[in-house]
C-alpha cells in the first residue's frame, strides 16, 4: 500500500515496519524510530523505519505483582491453551529486561540510524495516539501555540472537507456509536504526509499487538471508512459506526506545555523499576512509559 505520490509504503502484511524514499520528509517523531537501509527493496524505497516501541498485549495487559522467595516481587499474566478444556500456564513478564531492550537498541548490517527514545505501555490507541503528539511536539515546538481549533465534526459531511485537513501531528478520533462494539472509539495522530493520504502509527485495542502498526489512510473521510468495514479490527464484517470525528489539532497545545506533558510521561517510565517492590505504576493502567536510548 503506497501513499498519493509514491513516498510512502506500508507492506500491509508487516505493518510494524514504514519504508520511504529517500528525499523525502522523515516520519515524526524522527526520535523514536531505527531507521534501516531498504534499498534492497526493489531500489525504490530507500529508508525503512522501525518503531522502538513495546506495547502489552492481551494477556500481557493483565499482568499482576506476585511475590517470590525471598519478599521479592515479579510479574505474571495467564496465557491460556488453544483449547479450553487444557489449563492455563502461567508466564513471567520480564520487566527489566523489556526495557533493556528499548533503551539499547541494537544495530546490524543495515541500520543507519538508531532511535533516541523508546515507550513501553498497554496497547491503547488513544493514550499512544496522544503520546506521539506530544513528543512531535517536543521535538518541533514551533507547531503548538497556534491559532488552531480543535473541534468534533461529521467526516462525510461535505462542507467539512477544508476542515478535515490534516497535518502532521494532528490527532483524529473516530467516535462509535454502536453500543456493542469492542471499544468507544479508534484514535491515531499522523506522523507523515504525502498529498491526501495521511500516514499513522496505531495501537489498537481491537488487536493483541505487542508493536504499533502503520496505516496509510486516505484522509479523515478514509480513517472513518476504513473503521466501518473492519480494517485494521478483529472482525471480518461491515459495521456502521457513524462519522463523528473528534480533530485534535497538534497547534492548539500551549507552548512550553509540552515539556511538562514530556516529565510526566518520562517519570511514568522511571517508576516501572519500582514494580520489583509491588508498586503500582500508572503505565499498566493506560499510561504510556517513555526513556531515553543510550545512543
Amino acid at each position: 500500500m503506497a501513499t498519493t505520490n509514491q513516498q510512502y509504503y506500508v507492506n500491509t502484511s508487516s505493518p510494524e515496519e514504514l519504508y520511504s524514499k529517500k528525499h523525502v520528509a522523515y516520519p515524526r517523531p524522527k526520535g523514536l524510530y531505527t531507521r534501516i537501509d531498504a534499498s534492497y527493496a526493489k531500489g525504490k524505497y530507500l529508508y525503512g523505519w522501525i518503531p522502538n516501541v513495546r506495547l502489552l498485549n492481551h494477556q500481557e495487559k493483565n499482568l499482576i505483582s506476585v511475590p517470590k522467595m525471598g519478599g521479592i516481587m515479579h510479574l505474571e499474566y495467564q496465557k491460556p491453551k488453544l483449547r479450553g478444556w487444557l489449563k492455563s500456564t502461567t508466564h513471567t513478564f520480564d520487566l527489566q529486561a523489556e526495557k533493556a531492550a528499548l533503551e539499547n537498541p541494537q544495530k546490524n548490517a543495515i541500520t543507519d540510524k538508531l532511535p533516541k527514545f523508546g515507550i513501553m505501555g498497554k496497547n491503547d490507541c488513544g493514550h499512544f495516539a496522544s503520546a506521539l503528539q506530544k513528543l512531535i511536539a517536543h521535538e518541533e515546538p514551533k507547531k503548538t501555540g497556534k491559532r488552531a481549533v480543535s473541534e468534533t465534526l461529521d467526516a462525510n459531511e461535505p462542507t467539512n472537507a477544508n476542515k478535515l485537513t490534516m497535518d502532521v501531528g494532528d490527532k483524529m478520533q473516530h467516535n462509535y456509536n454502536e453500543a456493542n462494539s469492542n471499544s468507544q472509539h479508534h484514535a491515531a495522530t499522523v506522523v507523515a504526509k504525502d498529498g491526501s493520504s495521511l500516514v499513522t502509527l496505531e495501537a489498537h485495542v481491537g488487536k493483541s499487538l505487542k508493536k504499533p502498526q502503520f496505516n496509510i489512510r486516505n484522509g479523515v473521510k478514509g480513517f472513518v471508512a476504513d473503521n466501518n468495514v473492519g480494517h485494521g479490527w478483529t472482525g471480518k464484517y461491515d459495521r456502521e459506526l457513524g462519522s463523528s470525528v473528534d480533530i485534535g489539532r497538534i497547534g492548539t497545545l500551549e507552548k512550553g506545555s509540552t515539556s511538562d506533558n514530556m516529565t510526566t510521561y518520562k517519570n511514568n517510565y522511571a517508576q516501572m523499576s519500582d514494580y520489583e517492590a509491588g508498586a503500582n505504576v500508572a503505565f499498566l493502567k493506560g499510561a504510556l512509559g517513555i526513556t531515553k536510548t543510550e545512543h
